[in-house]
């Protein structure tokens, strides 16, 4: 088992993106520690920071997705937003130790299905020849997220404006 609060640890802290996609088969939160102050940035790679310095590609239009490259664009993107995902998760359980014993293990549990879409959309953007890092993303979940005050608010953020805008545009 490992314990919660060091799995969020790692994914937050690490510039290592094989640590950021460690996930352990069992958890516990024997240990959940104190309340974590949220950081400028979570550590990551030097060639996918969260504040890049290469513009964001704009998202594409549904006839732009015939072309391959585009096609690479979108989930480079869309794995980017899976990184921020669960960046902020782990964030989450570093701030609120003192949260719900279910709220906690539910959230290290979305992790690693946030770092398997992650690692899904990456493979499949790099197919299309857009590796992770050769285009700029955005900062905006970080922005929004990362500072709200309470489980309620985060977990009404997450939730029901970022994932609901992904199910409103799935048809695309």
């Amino acid at each position: 088992d490992m314990e919660i609060r060091a799995f969020a640890e790692q994914i937050l802290l690490s510039s290592d993106l094989g640590e950021k996609l460690w996930s352990p088969k069992q958890f516990s939160d024997e240990i959940p520690g104190k309340g974590f102050d949220v950081p400028s940035a979570p550590g990551r790679p030097k060639d996918i920071p969260l504040f890049h310095t290469k513009a964001p590609h704009s998202a594409p239009t549904p006839a732009g997705l015939a072309s391959e490259s585009i096609r690479g664009l979108a989930l480079h993107s869309f794995a980017h937003h899976d990184l921020q995902a669960f960046e902020l998760m782990a964030l989450a359980l570093l701030r609120w130790p003192d949260a719900p014993g279910g709220f906690r293990r539910g959230l290290a549990h979305i992790i690693c299905d946030e770092q398997r879409h992650f690692r899904l959309y990456k493979e499949r953007a790099e197919e299309y020849g857009c590796a992770l890092g050769e285009v700029g993303v955005g900062h905006f979940y970080w922005k929004t997220v990362a500072h709200l005050e309470s489980p309620v608010a985060f977990l009404a953020a997450m939730s029901h404006t970022f994932e609901q805008a992904n199910l409103d545009f799935a048809q695309y």
